[in-house]
């Protein structure tokens, strides 16, 4: 059977040739306008051409605008959709899903993730019963890796594993958040000490709060406090996140720091006020290596800064050691 659908090809130069052809039409319409203006009884036509003239024009600029940008979403759908055809033959489908709605489909991106954590002065009693208490300032920057805005909650979680004890009332809980694009501040705020402690007096209880048009969520549950708060990032930008917390820890112990989008890389510092507590931190990585410094068995670091500058997965991380 003769095939007499035309191919991609051949409907694109009839494009631009309707374009060029609207065009050349639209500038003869607006040449003869201005010509015709001169001419008593031809003012009406004259204001017809250059109406027509100007919509053609028009017409034409909105047409290639829309079509550059249809061709590239259309190409990006073409490349996502022969990767993942790729993929989804030589994957079982379980695993398949998995790496489609984290990798294939993440709206975002981290970059520059950069932990910064400092164990406080202990008190007697604290050694005691070997706990101590640590301060974090996390920051990293959040990219939109679509071509049209997207939706995102800026969050962030503290575990409530050693909470019950008078030597750590008040704690775990959040210090300040701070969500900026560019110079433009989106978002501000310090966690009022009265707030952090109605969150944690009760599971399951949550506290909203409304800010420079953005929403606070500061919310508990028996296993961890967190905060959210929803934003807009416009197409193909960035914006940064950084928030500080407060918390109790076992000596020895760990913590495990982790990525919930995929992330480009993460820096950590840690030190002891007193250097009574030996940090390490051991990758849940299948490239350990990509750890610095090196080797990363140990998982110490002689000035207490780490480097990891591989990609990170979804929910793959750090464990970060205390002896």
């Amino acid at each position: 059977m003769l095939n007499t659908r035309p191919n991609s090809s051949e409907s694109g130069h009839s494009l631009r040739y309707l374009l060029v052809t609207l065009a050349v039409t639209g500038i003869a319409f607006l040449l003869a306008s201005d010509l015709l203006k001169y001419h008593e009884f031809s003012v009406l036509v004259a204001d017809i051409l250059r109406d027509l003239g100007i919509a053609l024009m028009i017409a034409v600029f909105v047409t290639i605008v829309i079509e550059r940008y249809s061709a590239d979403r259309l190409r990006e759908d073409i490349v996502r959709d022969v990767v993942s055809a790729a993929y989804s033959k030589v994957v079982p489908e379980i695993i398949y899903k998995e790496i489609e709605s984290n990798i294939f489909r993440s709206d975002v991106c981290r970059e520059e993730w950069i932990v910064r954590i400092v164990a406080q002065k202990r008190s007697p009693e604290l050694r005691v019963k070997n706990l101590a208490i640590i301060r974090s300032c996390t920051s990293y920057e959040v990219r939109n890796l679509n071509n049209h805005q997207t939706q995102y909650a800026v969050s962030g979680g503290i575990d409530r594993d050693i909470e019950d004890t008078n030597d750590l009332q008040g704690l775990p809980r959040f210090g300040y958040i701070c969500v900026s694009e560019g110079a433009q501040t989106l978002f501000t705020t310090k966690i009022l000490e009265e707030h952090s402690n109605e969150v944690l007096a009760k599971d399951d209880t949550s506290i909203t709060r409304f800010d420079n048009n953005c929403t606070l969520v500061l919310s508990s549950t028996r296993q961890q406090i967190r905060f959210s708060v929803p934003i807009v990032i416009p197409a193909g930008k960035t914006v940064k996140v950084e928030f500080s917390s407060e918390r109790g820890i076992r000596v020895p112990g760990s913590m495990v720091l982790y990525a919930s989008a995929p992330a480009k890389g993460i820096e950590i510092n840690a030190e002891s006020q007193e250097n009574d507590i030996k940090f390490r931190v051991i990758p849940l990585h299948p490239n350990r290596g990509g750890l610095s410094p090196n080797p990363p068995e140990d998982g110490t670091s002689p000035n207490g800064k780490w480097n990891f500058t591989s990609g990170i997965l979804p929910w793959q991380g750090f464990q970060l050691r205390f002896d």
